[in-house]
């Protein structure tokens, strides 16, 4: 595969961690019991602050659910649009970070949402390294003889 591709598919996971972290946000918001394994640790804690808190599920506390995971959430997908645009920098931020909330999740013993992070931190790396190799100069070619 080229790295363009790899650059492409290693962001766009950016936007996957964002779009699913707004879901559980939704989904804790709505008073669900259940979450999907996809999302981020930093944003799930946000999500149940209120309710150990306060131990109820007001407008107030939806609120802050959701404007808190959806700015978490915007950093994240902007990671994606600037690596995308191939700003490696911020493809190595957002990786670590998100090695970061994996220890979150460590620490939570969440194993099935520890094995996702693994795989898309996988992905991240394999899309930093196509960013370094697609700023390496073209090998030279010979010329005619």
């Amino acid at each position: 595969m080229n790295a363009e591709a790899r650059l492409a598919r290693g962001a766009v996971w950016f936007y996957w961690v964002a779009g699913l972290s707004m879901l559980n946000a939704v989904l804790a918001a709505s008073g669900q019991d259940w979450r999907m394994v996809m999302g981020m640790g930093l944003t799930e804690i946000l999500s149940a602050l209120p309710k150990v808190v306060t131990n109820q599920m007001g407008p107030a506390e939806i609120t802050f659910i959701l404007s808190g995971n959806l700015i978490i959430s915007g950093i994240v997908a902007g990671f994606g649009y600037l690596s995308l645009k191939r700003h490696t920098w911020a493809f190595i931020l957002g990786a670590v970070l998100y090695l970061l909330d994996a220890g979150i999740l460590l620490l939570f013993q969440d194993w099935y949402s520890l094995a996702f992070h693994a795989y898309v931190l996988y992905k991240f790396f394999d899309g930093i390294k196509a960013c370094f190799d697609l700023r390496k100069p073209p090998a030279p070619t010979a010329g005619p003889a």
